[in-house]
């Protein structure tokens, strides 16, 4: 008669029989070297191998009860993440992208619910099933390390960047040689890059901010459009911002055909005279549902923390309110009948000096030889760069004083952060400056330092452009 153990040992030895196959893969996508044999003497086996028969049991056990898993109806993933508690919407979007989407959709959540999460789940749901190896994930450079970060954390998956020592030893050749790789998209589509990128195959593609991507004519566009790739999730916010070209573009890249042409689809989806507004917009939607995911702040379970909105009225000195009347003068009585390349600087110039008079200079002087009156526009070039220090500037100091927190500035041209980092040195006001024209290792260290350390973050648009900037309470 058999003991306990000895009867458990058979059992085992009998379950792995029967499922050799399933077990190997199993424990390569855990990452458990386990040797197996198939004719395992249970008579031989003496007290000092109970417990490693017990742990090849369970592994088998485990491996059985993966197989009899019902599609994605369950989530492997959220037992295996770290520190993450996901919403209802989230595990409802990772079970739509991967069952009813197959693995190719668009996450175009608004701001705040999410995205990176449930993209992160989606991957490492594939990964612990077996159905990925090989892992590419394009972002904006400011985003390279904000993901090697989060998805080691928050998902136990380490990844290389192409910027890090290891990988650029390797030359050309190391996107064929590491299986998670995090590149900037910008690094990834340029040559020699973009040729050896072309010749791998990839099981996932993840693209974060996609709506860079949006026009089908741009490097970028016809570069993640030629990769070999079994699945793909698009990222982004903002699918659509100037018209439905833009979206049909990026559904293009996820399911190539699935809108028809470019041409059918203007004829049947874009109104007349209005390239923003759908028509046809319930098969349009009904159509866009297979393809693009996008949970809204309204309907979601995420509980944000109230915002406060203040808007501050601010009274422009004389020079300043004359120079921003004559500005729009010129914007005003030239756009009608200007080309659409000269309209399109008009546009710009308008904003530019709604934030602060030198950050127009660059575009007065570009429209100087297209404009009638040159010498009145040389004439406004010298106010602009007379007027550093505008109102604007000076109150915001004074917001800045006020606040006992960290504060954010965000500014959408580089003028205007030069004068508004100019006038806190002036001040002994410590800050970071965060904008495009900083490294990817500068800008991280700007991160640092301004959580650490700095009182103020001075942003441009790349400063909100996916970045975690939790730890920061008051915007400006």
């Amino acid at each position: 008669m058999l003991s306990n153990n000895e009867t458990f040992r058979f059992t085992f030895i009998k379950i792995y029989s029967s499922a050799e196959r399933m077990s190997v893969e199993v424990f390569q996508i855990a990452g458990i070297p386990v040797p197996f044999s198939s004719d395992i003497d249970v008579t031989k086996l003496g007290h000092d191998d109970i417990f490693e028969t017990y742990q090849l049991f369970r592994l088998n056990l485990d491996a059985h009860k993966l197989s009899l898993l019902p599609a994605f109806d369950t989530l492997l993933s959220l037992n295996l993440s770290r520190g993450v508690i996901p919403f209802e919407h989230q595990i409802n979007s990772v079970k739509k992208l991967l069952g009813r989407f197959r693995g190719r959709g668009m996450l175009c959540d608004e701001v705040g619910l999410g995205k990176t999460i449930e993209a992160s789940l989606a991957m490492l749901e594939l990964i612990t099933r077996g159905l990925i190896k090989r892992v590419l994930i394009l972002v904006p450079p400011s985003l390279v390390q904000q993901w090697k970060e989060e998805t080691f954390f928050k998902c136990n998956l380490e990844f290389i960047t192409s910027d890090e020592k290891e990988f650029k030893l390797q030359g050309s050749a190391a996107w064929g040689k590491f299986d998670r790789i995090i590149a900037s998209i910008h690094t990834a589509k340029k040559s020699p890059h973009s040729d050896a990128i072309q010749q791998e195959n990839f099981d996932l593609i993840i693209v974060d901010e996609a709506h860079h991507l949006k026009n089908a004519n741009t490097v970028g566009w016809k570069f993640l459009n030629s990769l070999k790739k079994k699945y793909i999730f698009l990222l982004t916010a903002t699918p659509v911002q100037n018209n439905l070209e833009e979206l049909f573009n990026l559904v293009t890249l996820v399911y190539p055909g699935e809108l028809g042409t470019l041409k059918s689809f203007k004829k049947n989806f874009v109104s007349a005279g209005d390239r923003l507004t759908p028509k046809n917009y319930e098969q349009l939607r009904s159509l866009l549902g297979e393809l693009i995911i996008r949970n809204r702040r309204a309907t979601s379970d995420v509980k944000f923390t109230k915002r406060y909105a203040k808007t501050i009225r601010i009274q422009l000195s004389k020079s300043e309110k004359e120079l921003y009347e004559s500005v729009s003068d010129i914007v005003r009585n030239q756009y009608a009948g200007s080309p659409q390349q000269v309209k399109m600087a008009l546009r710009i110039l308008q904003e530019e000096i709604g934030s602060i008079p030198p950050a127009a200079v660059s575009t007065l002087e570009s429209l100087r030889d297209k404009l009638p009156d040159s010498a009145a526009i040389s004439d406004l070039i010298r106010q602009c760069n007379h007027l550093v220090f505008s109102e604007k500037v000076k109150v915001l100091i004074d917001v800045i004083n006020t606040i006992p927190d960290k504060a954010i500035v965000f500014t959408k041209f580089r003028a205007s952060h030069t004068a508004i980092t100019t006038a806190l040195e002036k001040c002994d006001i410590p800050y970071s400056p965060l904008h495009g024209g900083l490294t990817r290792h500068e800008k991280e260290k700007s991160i640092k330092e301004f959580q650490h350390s700095s009182k103020v973050l001075v942003a441009t648009d790349v400063g909100s452009e996916g970045r975690n900037l939790q730890f920061c309470n008051h915007n400006c």
